[in-house]
């Protein structure tokens, strides 16, 4: 029930000759704020069927529990010396949601944690209605099974109108608009590498673990100094029947056009004056041009 409500809980399992300790009391009196405790007592048979469950070495022990049945177990001993700042080093560091939110509340413990960051971002009025709950519930459970694997990533939910710095919101920052959402960027802790997940598309398990492995190898390549700031789009539907996951290409689609059409309506542009161009050719077009220009991506 604690999972299912909040999405992490720390437990504590200790063996029917000894209740909880005054150490994990403590540690769930000035934790407990921002992440729920639970404290379970097991004899011979229930710490057999716990560890056959969550994989855990024995007992007593801390552990994070996550939904999906994912399990970080801390290896320190809490009742040795400086045990205490150990564990809540690790609650520090683990005790976040497969898929958390970003709110007024968690923002600061997320800062602070000092990962990569993996955003979904929502409109918020679309969640008020059944088809945007449905679709953010969709792309947050995919999410959410890619997020089962990398717990060295911080993977959260975020507002469309979310902002950090009160001028442009993490959306924009992240190299998306709101022509589709739920929409999935992926950001390094230094801001040098971003991953934007192409909004034509809706944000699947394929679809989101493709872009992660894309972001983390362009995140090693950065290591150099030289980040990169790129936008993916993954067509599984190809037409010779061959697997293409990994064959990230831009794919034409009719909510494209409709959003460019959007966009020089909103900008007063006619299409004498809007002209789009590639990677390659913007910087010739830029230099034969005597006017004012608007870039718009």
């Amino acid at each position: 029930e604690i999972l299912a409500g909040r999405g992490v809980a720390v437990c504590g399992v200790f063996t029917s000759e000894g209740a909880p300790s005054e150490s994990f009391r403590d540690l769930a009196r000035r934790l407990r704020g921002y992440i729920p405790f639970a404290a379970s007592v097991a004899d011979a048979e229930g710490a057999r069927l716990l560890s056959e469950t969550y994989g855990l070495r024995g007992l007593p022990t801390i552990f994070v529990a996550k939904r999906h049945n994912y399990t970080v177990e801390f290896h320190g001993n809490l009742e040795a010396e400086g045990g205490a700042a150990e564990a809540e080093a690790f609650i520090e560091r683990h005790g976040f949601p497969l898929v958390g939110n970003l709110s007024a509340l968690t923002y600061a413990r997320y800062l602070a944690r000092g990962s990569d960051r993996a955003y979904l971002f929502y409109d918020p009025g679309q969640r008020e209605t059944a088809e945007g709950a449905a679709a953010f519930s969709s792309a947050e459970r995919a999410l959410g099974r890619v997020a089962a694997s990398h717990d060295d990533v911080s993977f959260i939910a975020v507002s469309s109108v979310a902002t950090e710095n009160g001028r442009t919101t993490l959306l924009q920052d992240s190299g998306l608009t709101e022509l589709r959402l739920p929409a999935l960027a992926l950001v390094s802790s230094d801001a040098k590498t971003s991953v934007a997940l192409c909004q034509l598309g809706e944000v699947t398990e394929e679809a989101a673990s493709e872009a992660l492995d894309e972001f983390l190898r362009l995140r090693g390549e950065a290591m150099d100094g030289q980040g990169r700031h790129v936008c993916l789009a993954f067509q599984s539907d190809r037409a010779d029947g061959e697997g293409s996951s990994s064959d990230p290409r831009i794919v034409p689609d009719h909510d494209y056009e409709l959003h460019a059409h959007h966009m020089k309506a909103f900008w007063g542009l006619g299409e004498s004056s809007a002209r789009e161009v590639s990677e390659q050719s913007h910087g010739r077009v830029m230099r034969r041009t005597w006017r004012d220009t608007l870039m718009v991506y």
